[in-house]
Order: C-alpha cells, then structure tokens, then sequence
C-alpha cells in the first residue's frame, strides 16, 4: 500500500483523478454497528466530546466505561482498558471482514504523562490485535481539539510525532503515524 492512501469520508467528493482506496467506517464508542461495503479504516474512539456509553457492543467492557471525565473518553487508561479496547474493536467488526487500518487516538496528559506510558499500555493491545487481525495495520493519529479538561493530548506536536517514531522504531512496534494536517497546524 503506498505511504499515501487516500480514505473515503462520509460523502466527501475527491478530485476526478484521486480514487479512496478505503471507506471510513465510526467506531467510536457511541457508535451504531458498522457497515462496511468494502475495504475498510476503523476510526476508533478519538475523545473530542462526551460519550453515553451505552451501545450493547460496551457491554461488560467496565474499564472503558468507568474511564472518562465528564463524559469524554480516557484512551489508553492503563493495560486493563487496552485489553478491554481490543475486546471492544473485535465485537464491532464481528460479522464483517476484517478492517485493514484500525485508527487509533492519544490519551490525555493527565493521567498518561509520556509517550512510553503509552507505550506500555499500547503493546499488549498490538500483541492481541495482530492475533485477532494477521495483516492489520494499526496508526495513530496527532490530536488537538477536545472538550476534555485535565490535560492535553500527548501527541499532539511536531515534536510529539517525531519522539513517538523514535519509540517505534526502537521497540520494533507495528504501529504507524498518521498526520491530521490541520490539527497539527491547529496544535
């Protein structure tokens, strides 16, 4: 797959010569169950705003439930919400192919201070995806605006992007970067 791919989103029409190579399919934890008509990006939870937690797909996931303030989800709150989170994205696309790219979001500073904190809650996640999903490609995505007050995205900045790839690379992780353009810009 080249480096980049461009993604169908909702109803956006591209240039004549640009042909989205896979559709975005919500799977953010208020979501309704997917529908994929093809090859598919699951965009996680990317906690902009508060979050009911009340689709059946949550069910039993308590961790994921309880971790939030104010509504607004807390990623990657330790290794028992990322096992939980593989649990989560394995019921959601239950019944359909399996998604080529799983779009995963930051957690907030406040209770997850580095990048290796992240790391080390992130891991085990990959582990079981990659078990779940053989071919899977899991990236990250930079993030800025939110409704969350306690702390900010920990990758968020240029800087942020660039000591993450380090961490990758020295960890022999799958995960890969991917840039939101106008939040970096934003950020």
């Amino acid at each position: 797959m080249p480096a980049l791919v461009p993604v169908q989103y909702h109803s956006k029409q591209y240039p004549v010569h640009i042909c989205p190579q896979l559709e975005e399919q919500a799977g953010h934890f208020d979501v309704r169950p997917i529908r994929p008509s093809g090859p598919y990006c699951l965009h996680t939870e990317y906690a902009a705003g508060a979050r009911s937690f009340s689709q059946p797909v949550l069910k039993d996931l308590d961790s994921i439930k309880a971790s939030h303030r104010s509504g607004i989800p807390q990623l990657w709150n330790g290794e028992h919400w990322a096992a939980e989170f593989c649990q989560y994205v394995t019921r959601l696309c239950h019944g359909h192919p399996a998604p080529s790219v799983i779009e995963i979001h930051p957690p907030f500073s406040d209770y997850c201070r580095t990048l290796a904190e992240f790391v080390d809650s992130y891991v085990p996640f990959e582990e079981a995806m990659r078990q779940h999903f053989p071919e899977i490609k899991i990236v990250i995505e930079n993030r800025h605006g939110t409704r969350y007050s306690g702390g900010k995205f920990i990758l968020n900045k240029r800087n942020d992007m660039l000591a993450l790839s380090k961490i990758i690379d020295r960890e022999q992780l799958h995960l890969r970067l991917c840039f939101d353009v106008p939040q970096l810009f934003t950020a």
